[in-house]
């Protein structure tokens, strides 16, 4: 142009509405992510332990800490930010894993004894020692990134760490 007042300005395009709707198709899509995790998880367990009853009750402390963790976070007023949102995908992670070690150790047990209070009680004598110290190292692990200046890695270390916590729980005491 040829106008001398003319003036090329930064004009921001990271308005709250352009904000609200990148975190809405964030949580959408973290929503969508937990529940296909959930099922491939479900499916995983049913052919690893080729027993639909086992493949459920596997899953169901991994449900039950991704509940427990955003019931948590609501009632303590945490809310989701860009890196908490990820932390239903790692507690599906962590819940799998320690799900498959308590219950395959548990088959074990109980193939060789036939009685359910014998075989569990072995099974936390083994497994469930090795997951104590696994879970804690990680734990402490976590709680140390809370210890992080910056606000959002803070709550992320903290509420990771709770989860690992959560996830040991929901798999010594649920399955």
């Amino acid at each position: 142009t040829d106008d001398p007042y003319y003036v090329i300005t930064d004009v921001g395009t990271y308005n709250p509405f352009t904000r609200e709707e990148q975190f809405s198709a964030l949580t959408e899509s973290m929503a969508m992510s937990v529940f296909i995790s959930i099922i491939v998880c479900l499916v995983v367990m049913v052919l690893l332990f080729k027993s639909l009853k086992l493949g459920v009750a596997s899953i169901i402390p991994m449900v039950l800490v991704v509940a427990w963790l955003y019931g948590v976070m609501e009632l303590t007023g945490h809310y989701l930010n860009s890196v908490t949102v990820t932390i239903a995908a790692i507690s599906i992670g962590v819940g799998v894993d320690y799900a498959i070690h308590v219950t395959h150790r548990f088959r074990e047990e109980y193939n060789k004894h036939k009685e359910y209070e014998k075989a569990m009680a072995l099974t936390m004598a083994s497994t469930g020692n090795a997951l104590a110290f696994s879970a804690g190292s990680t734990f402490v692990g976590f709680l140390i990134i809370g210890l992080s200046p910056m606000t959002m890695f803070s709550k992320f270390g903290y509420l990771t760490a709770m989860m690992i916590g959560m996830a040991f729980i929901a798999a010594v005491v649920v399955l």
